[in-house]
This record gives C-alpha cells, sequence and structure tokens, in this order.
C-alpha cells in the first residue's frame, strides 16, 4: 500500500526513440539551448545532442532545421537536389555545422523529419526502408490531393498510419502539420 510497483528496466535502447522524441520537440518548441539543456537533462543530468536528418528543403525544413541548430543539435538535409540542400544549409546559416546530401544518402540521424509533400514522403519511406529501424520519424504532412480539396488517405486512416505501415520498425509520430513556417 502506498508504494508504486517499478517498472521492468527495459532492453538496451529500447527508450532511445520516446527520449529522441522528446528531445527533438523541446529543441523545435524552446528555440534556446540553455531551455534545451534544462529539459533535456533529465534524471541524469547530461545533455546529449541529437543527430536529425531532415529530408526535403522547403520552408518547413528551414524552420525546423534552424530551430534544431539553435537547440545545438546536428543537422543534415536531404534534399532531390544537393544543391537545394545546400541551399537550406546556407539559409538556415549552418555554413559548416550542418550537412547537405541527396535523397538516397544514408540517413544518420536518431530523428528523420518527413518536410516533404506526401507523396514524397511515403517515396521516402520506401527507399529508406531498414534504415529507419529504430528511429523516430516525424511526419509533418498533410495528405491532400492535388487539388487540395480531399485526403490521399482511407477514410479510416491517417498519413502517419500509412507512413507506420511502411515502415514498422520505425516510431512514426505526426507533428506540425498545422503549422506554417
Amino acid at each position: 500500500p502506498g508504494t508504486r510497483s517499478a517498472r521492468p528496466a527495459a532492453p538496451h535502447g529500447a527508450d532511445d526513440a520516446p527520449r529522441a522524441w522528446r528531445r527533438f520537440l523541446v529543441s523545435v518548441l524552446f528555440v534556446g539551448a540553455e531551455r534545451d539543456k534544462r529539459v533535456t537533462a533529465g534524471r541524469t543530468g547530461h545533455h546529449r545532442d541529437m543527430n536529425v536528418t531532415i529530408i526535403g528543403t522547403g520552408n518547413m525544413a528551414r524552420g525546423i532545421g534552424s530551430r534544431l541548430l539553435a537547440g545545438g543539435h546536428a543537422v543534415t538535409v536531404l534534399g532531390k537536389e544537393v544543391e537545394a540542400a545546400e541551399e537550406v544549409v546556407h539559409d538556415i546559416g549552418a555554413a559548416g555545422s550542418a550537412q547537405a546530401g541527396r535523397s538516397g544518402d544514408p540517413v544518420a540521424g536518431e530523428v528523420v523529419v518527413l518536410a516533404v509533400y506526401y507523396p514524397d514522403a511515403v517515396a521516402a519511406v520506401e527507399q529508406y526502408g531498414d534504415q529507419l529501424d529504430g528511429k523516430v520519424v516525424v511526419d509533418i504532412t498533410n495528405a491532400v490531393n492535388d487539388t487540395f480539396d480531399g485526403l490521399v488517405t482511407p477514410p479510416d486512416g491517417s498519413a502517419a498510419q500509412e507512413l507506420a505501415a511502411a515502415a514498422p520498425g520505425a516510431r512514426v509520430v505526426k507533428a506540425f502539420n498545422t503549422t506554417f513556417a
């Protein structure tokens, strides 16, 4: 009575994805690096920078990337063309502190942000397949059709559910799809 049973210890690395998601959200929502370090330090008192891969080169890639850099995290931007990814890295003031690459390059980040239109997000998840295992995949898409008057997902599903089905080893989360850069 009055005591709580301890949760069994998770296998090594099993809690990494939820922690990565929390650190990611804190970094993006609370831009200041000091705020990030206080919140993400947790019980251990140690701050660990994240490696985040952003697939996409639009305004949302710029907005999320700049906030992650402000939080002290490593960012890799992948685009259909390396030049477009390099432009994002330049625009967010990350020359030398972020990397640019082409879609299809290896995903090094523990968090992957799909900052592309829904059809391109599906293609990216299919392309990267097993590389997404154990990673947090942030789906920021709106699964709308070309005329923006209907959804392209089944009525009883969602974009995140479709992406999660295509990447069963990843932890797909939905975020920022109602936020504009």
